[in-house]
């Protein structure tokens, strides 16, 4: 009981750890190049929702404990500024937030650690899987997933570039 003398409420409680959580994250910088700076704060947001997985139970759509999602208001820089509000870049910091906030959740509930952990794993649900059942998740299982030095956080990076690839398009779409 003695905490809630420095807080009022549990709420509070709440949004101070969260405060600590996002204190760790990158924000872009308006002079840096736009590509970069966003990649920059995705894989700081990553790390710092991994780390504190306890985090991802608390997302809310409570401004007080939303991520900060721009950093910048550079009208040329996406998906922020003035810019975004009147075109479809104004949907990137929701796709990226969804992309960068599931990625974590994916990556915090699989039943592996790291690459020396997943072939192990695969291979115990491959021989759960019938192979003529599911020809294509096996082919992948095996090609890729089972192969030296495989990482499954290294997907992040690929759907990533999707996005940034997507928003480039936008970007010089104008």
């Amino acid at each position: 009981m003695a905490v809630y003398h420095y807080v009022a409420n549990k709420d509070e409680i709440l949004d101070g750890l969260v405060d600590r959580v996002f204190d760790e994250i990158d924000l872009p910088t308006p002079e840096g190049e736009w590509r970069a700076e966003i990649a920059k704060r995705a894989h700081s947001a990553r790390v710092a929702l991994r780390r504190h997985a306890w985090r991802l139970g608390c997302w809310s759509p409570d401004p007080r404990r939303a991520p900060p999602r721009c950093g910048t208001t550079t009208p040329t820089s996406p998906p922020c500024g003035p810019v975004a509000s009147r075109s479809p870049r104004r949907h990137m910091p929701t796709l990226l937030g969804s992309y960068v906030y599931g990625s974590a959740l994916h990556e915090t509930s699989l039943p592996f650690e790291g690459p020396s952990d997943v072939t192990e794993v695969t291979e115990s649900m491959m021989g759960l899987m019938d192979s003529g059942a599911f020809p294509h998740l096996v082919e992948l299982a095996t090609e890729h997933m089972m192969q030296p030095g495989y990482d499954f956080g290294d997907e992040f990076d690929f759907g990533l570039g999707l996005i940034l690839d997507g928003l480039e398009q936008l970007r010089v779409k104008g």
